[in-house]
C-alpha cells in the first residue's frame, strides 16, 4: 500500500514536473513571438518610410526637370516673340525708326518658385538701324546686382550669382538679335537692391549701353 501510494506520488510530481518544462517552454515562444511581431511592424514601416522617401526625391528630380523644361519654353517663347517683331518692323519699314548701335529690350528678373533666392534673368540685345544685310555683332555682356551686405554698400557679379561660378563677362555673336537669359542666386545676408546690365560692342568703347532695374518683390520687367 505505501509502495503504491509512493509511486502514485512520484507520478504525480512527474507530471507535474513535465507540465512546468512544457508550460514554461510554451510561454517562451510565445514571448518570442510577441517581441517578434512588432519588430516586424517596425521593419515594415521603416521599409515604407524608405519607399516614400525614394518617390519623394524621384517627385523633386521630376519637378526640377520641369523647371527645366518651363524655362526652356519660356526662352525660346521669347526668342520667337523677338524674331516676330525684328521681322514684323522690317516688313512694315518701321526699322528705320531704330537709331543704329545696340538695343536692349525686355530686360526681365522674377523668382523662381519653390526656390528661395534664386532668380530668372532674361533680356533681348539687338541691332539698331535698318539695314538688313549686315555683318555680324560681336558684343561684351556684364551684369551684377547691386545691395547691401551685412549693412554695408556690396556689388556682386555673374561669377558670384551663377550657380556653379563662370565668367563676368558674357560674349555675343549674333546678326540681327539675341536672347540672354540666366539664373541668379543670391548669397545668405545680401539685400539686393537693383540689377545692372551694361553691353558694348567689341572694340567700340562709344557703343556702352546700360541698362538699371530695381529689384523685384515679385517680378520686374523694363521694357
Amino acid at each position: 500500500m505505501a509502495a503504491g501510494v509512493k509511486g502514485t506520488v512520484l507520478w504525480g510530481l512527474g507530471f507535474l514536473l513535465v507540465g512546468a518544462f512544457l508550460g514554461a517552454r510554451f510561454s517562451g515562444l510565445l514571448g518570442q513571438r510577441g517581441e517578434e511581431a512588432p519588430a516586424r511592424r517596425l521593419e515594415a514601416y521603416q521599409g515604407r518610410i524608405a519607399e516614400l522617401e525614394v518617390a519623394l526625391q524621384v517627385d523633386r528630380l521630376a519637378q526640377e526637370k520641369l523647371r527645366e523644361e518651363i524655362a526652356a519654353l519660356q526662352a525660346e517663347r521669347t526668342l520667337l516673340a523677338a524674331e516676330k517683331a525684328v521681322c514684323e518692323k522690317r516688313l512694315s519699314g518701321q526699322v528705320a525708326e531704330s537709331p543704329p548701335g545696340l538695343v536692349v529690350e525686355g530686360l526681365a528678373v522674377r523668382p523662381l518658385l519653390g526656390r528661395p533666392r534664386h532668380y530668372a534673368w532674361e533680356m533681348v540685345v539687338r541691332r539698331g538701324g535698318a539695314a538688313l544685310d549686315v555683318e555680324p555683332v560681336h558684343a561684351v555682356l556684364t551684369l551684377s546686382v547691386a545691395g547691401r551686405l551685412r549693412d554695408r554698400p556690396h556689388r556682386l557679379g555673374l561669377r558670384e550669382l551663377e550657380p556653379g561660378g563662370g565668367a563676368d563677362l558674357r560674349s555675343l555673336h549674333f546678326r540681327h538679335f539675341a536672347v540672354v537669359d540666366g539664373v541668379l542666386v543670391l548669397p545668405p545676408h545680401f539685400q539686393a537692391e537693383r540689377l545692372v546690365v551694361s553691353v558694348a560692342e567689341e572694340g567700340r568703347p562709344d557703343s556702352l549701353l546700360l541698362r538699371e532695374l530695381p529689384w523685384p518683390g515679385d517680378a520686374a520687367v523694363l521694357e
